[in-house]
């Protein structure tokens, strides 16, 4: 089962609405399977440029590719 796009563009806009800041230059990342390792060192500086970041955790097969196209910004 894929996640399909439009719930998750649904959810992605309930979490930005939610958020105090409007959510201005979080990053969006994705748990994926084939991504790269996530280093504290990279994650740290990231941290400090940004407004934090959104992570998807998906439990099923995949997440609809024009989800990750058009939100993901970095699979780790």
């Amino acid at each position: 089962m894929v996640l399909l796009v439009e719930p998750l563009e649904r959810a992605l806009a309930a979490i930005r609405a939610a958020r105090a800041d409007g959510d201005a230059g979080a990053t969006g990342a994705l748990h994926a399977d084939a991504a790269s390792a996530v280093r504290h060192g990279d994650r740290r500086a990231s941290s400090r440029a940004g407004a934090g970041a959104i992570l998807l955790c998906a439990r099923y097969e995949g997440v609809d590719q024009r989800f990750i196209d058009a939100h993901v910004d970095l699979e780790i």
